[in-house]
C-alpha cells in the first residue's frame, strides 16, 4: 500500500511537471524527475532489504527443515534394522530351543520305550 501511495504521489508530481514543463523548461523537468526516481528508489530500498531477509530466513528454515527430516529418516531406517535384526535373532533362539526340545523328548520318549 505504502508503494501504491508512493507510486501515485510520482505520477501525480509527473503530471503536474508536464503541464508546468512548457513554461519552465524541459531540462528541470529532467532534473526534478531525477530526484523524484532517486527518492523513491532510497524509500524502496529498506522494503528490498527487509524482503531480501525474510527470503534469506526462509531458505534457512527450509534446510533446516529438510535436514532435520533426513536425520530423522535416518534413525528411523537404522532402528527398523536393530528391530528387525533383534526379531531374526530371537527367532533362530527359539527355533535352537524347539529343536533341543523336540531332540529331548525323542531322546526320552525312545529311553521310555525300550524300559518298557
Amino acid at each position: 500500500m505504502y508503494i501504491n501511495m508512493l507510486s501515485n504521489c510520482a505520477i501525480n508530481a509527473i503530471k503536474e511537471m508536464n503541464r508546468v514543463a512548457v513554461s519552465v523548461g524541459y531540462e528541470l523537468l529532467y532534473a526534478v524527475l531525477f530526484i523524484l526516481q532517486s527518492a523513491e528508489a532510497a524509500k524502496l530500498q529498506p522494503v528490498n532489504k527487509d524482503k531480501e531477509r525474510m527470503q534469506e530466513a526462509s531458505q534457512k528454515a527450509q534446510e533446516l527443515s529438510e535436514a532435520f527430516s533426513k536425520e530423522t529418516e535416518k534413525k528411523l531406517s537404522e532402528k527398523m534394522e536393530v528391530s528387525q535384526e533383534n526379531k531374526n535373532a530371537q527367532m533362530l533362539a527359539k527355533q535352537e530351543r524347539l529343536k533341543e526340545h523336540v531332540c529331548f523328548t525323542y531322546v526320552c520318549n525312545c529311553s521310555d520305550s525300550s524300559n518298557r
